[in-house]
């Protein structure tokens, strides 16, 4: 199992934009589709890259600097990113918004793990949660902004980078979810790869790529564009406010650490073929055969929500019978609003989806 102490941190690296960056400051206030989630915990992904044979004198002589590098050019068009989500004391005292002041740079963390086996993590079976926890960044949290105030100021990404000898290395991702949903965090993550890629191309002029890559499709921060007609901003601000006060007696309310305890818990991967799919589509047409359309996620949702019903009983959760079982996910709404948003807009745009069913045992 792996534990704090497997990871070694070679080097912790402030990234700035390029000072070139046309944008020397800005405020992005929150919208109600950004305040839905000002006091959840961090979002935290990993990815993981097979590259054998990578040494650790490669890695530290060539891939870092130019994964520094290439992550400055990408915060030219994504500087926010490098800011910091103030939060007020109290609803009198501002707006909560995501600030960028000329100077603010993106916290990287570099490290090395020798001890957890690159190919038990990127494996199918089941491998206990706490493995994970040692790839992943904190999001640092601070009481006191620049001017003196009492203001929370939170970073709203932490990155780390982690080197796997000779099997691959890892990038792990936290983000408050205030800055942005999936679709942006991942148009950012993207945008860093192919300018990374591209900047290990001989011959080529890096600051050429990344005004290029930039121009193609710049991210829009228009926040003018998000209409709250029902005045939704402050009802989910003061919903927050109810739910902290839930747990005002625990001895911390800062969401944004790593858990500290171990847990039982694992990660498993299931791998579903086309094969499986259309064994499963077909199933559903027989059952439902006035369907029009069957999508591949409708079907892989379906097949995912009733195995998670199936196993609640067996499992020793008390199950009522006939009880009404709920079933949510995202859906992206950019196209969706009157009039529709671009589909670069970077920001929170998501809706939440529930389909509730009466499950027979």
């Amino acid at each position: 199992m792996a534990t704090e102490n497997s990871v070694t941190v070679l080097k912790h690296s402030l990234v700035p934009p390029p000072s070139s960056a046309v944008a020397t400051a800005m405020s992005l206030p929150l919208t109600f589709l950004d305040m839905l989630w000002l006091h959840f915990p961090p979002v935290e992904r990993l990815v993981l890259y097979e590259v054998p044979q990578l040494s650790r004198a490669h890695f530290i002589e060539h891939i870092i600097p130019n994964l520094e590098h290439s992550l400055s050019l990408t915060l030219q068009p994504f500087f926010p990113l490098a800011g910091n989500l103030i939060v007020p004391s109290n609803s009198n005292s501002g707006t909560p918004e995501i600030l960028y002041k000329n100077g603010s740079s993106l916290a990287l963390i570099i490290a090395e793990c020798t001890t957890t086996d690159f190919n038990y993590l990127t494996a199918n079976h089941a491998r206990n949660c706490c493995d994970f926890h040692p790839l992943i960044p904190e999001l640092k949290l601070s009481n006191q902004d620049d001017s003196g105030s009492t203001a929370r100021t939170t970073p709203v990404l932490a990155l780390q980078v982690t080197l796997f000898p000779d099997c691959g290395m890892s990038i792990g991702i936290s983000n408050h979810h205030t800055v942005g949903d999936a679709g942006s965090i991942f148009r950012f993550m993207k945008t860093w790869a192919a300018l990374c890629s591209k900047c290990l191309e001989d011959n080529i002029d890096r600051d050429d790529v990344a005004a290029t890559l930039a121009s193609d499709s710049p991210p829009c921060y228009d926040r003018t564009m998000i209409k709250d007609t029902k005045g939704l901003n402050s009802i989910f601000r003061d919903q927050g406010v109810v739910f902290l006060k839930f747990f005002q007696n625990e001895s911390s309310t800062d969401t944004t650490t790593k858990p500290t305890t171990k847990t039982e818990k694992v990660r498993r991967s299931f791998v579903i073929s086309r094969n499986n799919i259309e064994k499963l589509k077909n199933l559903a047409r027989q059952k439902r055969p006035q369907l029009v359309h069957l999508s591949s996620f409708t079907v892989i949702c379906a097949h995912v929500w009733t195995c998670l019903v199936k196993c609640r009983g067996p499992s020793g959760e008390q199950v009522d019978k006939g009880e009404v079982e709920y079933f949510y996910c995202l859906a992206d709404c950019r196209g969706r609003m009157d009039p529709p948003l671009p589909s670069n807009y970077f920001g929170n745009c998501q809706t939440l989806i529930r389909k509730n069913e009466k499950m027979e045992s």
